[in-house]
């Protein structure tokens, strides 16, 4: 019956410990504790279940990362049963198509460059979830990367010139955070 901060606190402590290289958070948990804010302690790096955003994320897009069984197995059972895993999010008009980096609407066809694909991408495969800007960072350029949140503010900013005009979904800045997709009804 350990309340809630002091799970948090546990697990921050574990994901900051270098000697620590995985964490593991059995689910489910007890109805009182909150998983998705303890589960957000974890960085990618040592989200051993693979099921962070940035986690899930690079394995929408094929990318190397810690890969959650369920989601795999699943896409195995889909290509060995021969079914398409189309790689494409459709949003009302609206088809991200990832084979071709482009978002059509009706006649209108954007091709986008890579990372500002992917960072769409990502935001619309969690549709009205927060994403931090270390999560896109990590995600879309890569733990190594020498980025930081003043790319993703401009990728977002671009993103948002391109799309404004689109009434399926926006791109909305959570201060002090990072970045969700709201998709409109």
């Amino acid at each position: 019956d350990a309340p809630q901060r002091a799970v948090e606190e546990l697990v921050c402590s574990l994901a900051a410990d270098d000697e620590v290289h995985g964490i593991l958070v059995q689910l489910p948990l007890p109805p009182h504790l909150d998983a998705e804010r303890i589960l957000a302690c974890i960085p990618a790096s040592k989200d051993v279940d693979g099921f962070s955003a940035q986690n899930i994320g690079r394995l929408a897009l094929n990318e190397e990362g810690t890969v959650a069984c369920t989601p795999l197995g699943v896409m195995e059972l889909l290509r060995r049963s021969k079914i398409a895993n189309e790689g494409k999010i459709t949003i009302g008009d609206v088809v991200v198509d990832k084979e071709t980096y482009s978002v059509t609407r009706g006649d209108e066809v954007t091709e986008l460059p890579s990372k500002e694909f992917q960072l769409l991408f990502l935001l619309l495969s969690y549709p009205n979830k927060i994403l931090t800007k270390e999560n896109i960072l990590d995600t879309v350029w890569g733990y190594s990367s020498e980025s930081d949140e003043n790319t993703v503010r401009t990728h977002i900013n671009r993103l948002r010139n391109k799309f404004e005009g689109y009434p399926e979904f926006e791109i909305v800045t959570m201060r002090g955070i990072g970045y969700k997709a709201v998709i409109k009804k």
